[in-house]
């Protein structure tokens, strides 16, 4: 889970890049502060980004057909 958080902090710099600057690979890590453990970028750093852009991909594909339970929303008063 570490690593998709570091995936995630790394396309959020990404995406930031006019402000903060081409983000560092070797640089991007993220803290457990309850396990007292730094998460570095694996070695399939670049599959994982993948595999979230295509994980969007197919939301943003589906999103407009998918129809929320009732449960879900607002009772009106």
């Amino acid at each position: 889970m570490g690593q998709y958080m570091v995936a995630l902090f790394h396309m959020l710099l990404e995406a930031q890049k006019v402000a903060f600057g081409t983000p560092d690979q070797i640089l991007s890590f993220v803290s457990d502060v309850r396990l007292g453990e730094r998460i570095l970028a694996g070695a399939d750093h670049a599959a994982r980004i993948r595999r979230i852009r295509e994980a969007c991909r197919q939301i943003k594909n589906q999103w407009a057909t998918i129809k929320p339970r009732k449960s879900v929303l607002k009772k009106k008063p």
